[in-house]
């Protein structure tokens, strides 16, 4: 009786092993890039820097691409020498298609073009007042432009006026989780 009963558990263990579907791993990749640019207009008198924060992350389920994520910020930061330290200025709309035109004095003319409008931003970097959606710019160019040192990007970056990197990544991966 005893050697019946051990047959009919292993059959039935067998059978209900057998009859289990598969259930294969959900498995999520993304690849991210942090595209950021630091975009500096330097003269003779003091610096202005816009922070072109673009941070993209393409996730995939086994394989499959999944809609991308994106996150843009543009920031304007302001130095009034070469050595005093970067002060924040204005935050403006999350487009990255944004570029200084013009630079009068203390008075930067910005420029971003957003499907079918442009608006026109003149910013004062002493004061860091803003008028936005100006009638036009007699003048518009791109003005020159120069990157930062590592060691000014590291000093903004640490100014935390715009999302961190990291922080932006972590926050798409326990999106996925």
């Amino acid at each position: 009786m005893k050697i019946k009963m051990m047959i009919f558990a292993i059959l039935t263990a067998i059978l209900i092993f057998s009859c289990t579907p598969e259930i294969d791993d959900d498995y999520i990749r993304i690849d991210f890039s942090n595209l950021s640019q630091f975009c500096l207009y330097n003269t003779d008198s003091s610096d202005v820097v816009l922070v072109k924060v673009n941070y993209q992350g393409h996730p995939s389920r086994n394989g499959v691409f999944l809609e991308d994520t994106i996150h843009t910020e543009n920031v304007l930061y302001f130095r009034p020498d070469e050595n005093s330290n970067w002060i924040y200025r204005y935050t403006f709309r999350p487009d990255s298609d944004i570029f200084a035109a013009k630079r009068e004095g203390n008075d930067v003319f910005f420029i971003q073009n957003a499907n079918t409008d442009t608006f026109y931003y003149k910013i004062n970097v002493l004061t860091g007042f803003a008028v936005d959606t100006l009638e036009n710019i007699d003048y518009i160019s791109s003005l020159s432009i120069s990157h930062t040192d590592s060691l000014d990007s590291l000093f903004i970056l640490n100014l935390d006026n715009f999302k961190p990197y990291g922080q932006w990544k972590d926050e798409i991966i326990n999106l996925y989780r």
